[in-house]
């Protein structure tokens, strides 16, 4: 609820309606919302100010995301959890082997060194 005010001035905008002082600056360079010069001050008129917030985009409820599909992205996400920590859990390969198969790369002139 407004103030019961007749008008307000660009610094009362804020603390009247809770949105900050540059959205307020923005609207009233850019025309959207109606205000005056009065001596060297900025005032917007209550009733403009009301016709301007009423104005504003109403925000429309969305309804919750479908809890199948939800629930089947979690077990997709799940899913590739438990294969990776499969794949962690396979037995690394031999460290003798590895340097067998070094070696053997070495002499067929594959590796370098």
């Amino acid at each position: 609820m407004l103030p019961d005010r007749t008008a307000f001035t660009e610094a009362d905008l804020p603390a009247a309606t809770g949105l900050g002082s540059v959205f307020w600056s923005d609207q009233i360079r850019s025309g959207a919302l109606k205000a005056h010069q009065a001596g060297g001050r900025t005032i917007v008129l209550r009733k403009d100010l009301e016709v301007f917030l009423a104005s504003l985009p109403q925000v429309v409820a969305t309804s919750a995301p479908d809890e199948n599909a939800r629930i089947a992205a979690l077990n997709e996400k799940l899913s590739r959890g438990r294969k990776l920590v499969e794949q962690l859990r396979q037995p690394a390969e031999d460290p003798a082997r590895a340097r067998g198969r070094l070696a053997a790369d070495r002499l067929l002139g594959k590796a370098k060194r």
